[in-house]
């Protein structure tokens, strides 16, 4: 318990939070072995503490890769049971707006007995027929915003390589001038 508060204490949540988003599914799964780790024997309060870091993003994303399933199920499931009453609806409504409900969803028929199970566990506990409606329209804005973000990143990373190939050309050139220059000079000197 002492390591899970020194995390928590050190801001390493909100690191391990973001890192889960990327696309490397080993640093997506060492990430949910770390939330698992706090959830499954930490305090409410240091489970509270992950509520606050807004992690359901970061959350649906590693829903994605078989690796970190039973992990992020457990976490998720330990986030609803632990929040506070008055908080359950917002996180929630987290959940649905990250796209974690859609992947619940999903997840009813997977082949693996205890993730199906767990994801049924989420969904009859913590959601209703209500809650679904409307999923599919925000899951497909939150795929459309990813699609635009990604297309900036390749757009700006084309650019970048642009730029260095243009700064290439140009010193190319200034190199082929100063060849020029110097080959005058010394024809000059003879």
């Amino acid at each position: 318990e002492d390591q899970k508060q020194e995390v928590i204490n050190n801001g390493l949540l909100k690191m391990i939070v973001k890192a889960m988003q990327t696309n490397d599914s080993d640093i997506q799964h060492a990430c949910s072995w770390a939330l698992s780790n706090l959830v499954e024997d930490g305090s409410r309060a240091q489970i509270l503490s992950l509520v606050s870091e807004k992690p359901m993003p970061a959350l649906s994303d590693a829903l994605r890769d078989p690796y970190t399933l039973k992990n992020v199920l457990e976490v998720i499931i330990q986030l609803f049971y632990n929040v506070d009453p008055n908080q359950l609806d917002k996180i929630k409504e987290e959940a649905k707006d990250a796209g974690v409900l859609e992947h619940l969803k999903n997840l009813q028929g997977n082949t693996d007995k205890k993730v199906h199970h767990l994801a049924n566990k989420i969904l009859s506990k913590y959601f209703t027929e209500s809650d679904s409606k409307g999923t599919n329209e925000k899951l497909k804005e939150n795929e459309a915003e990813k699609n635009k973000k990604k297309v900036q990143k390749r757009k700006r990373s084309v650019d970048k390589e642009a730029a260095v190939g243009d700064s290439k050309v140009a010193n190319v050139g200034f190199v082929m001038k100063s060849k020029e220059a110097c080959d005058e000079m010394k024809k000059g000197k003879k």
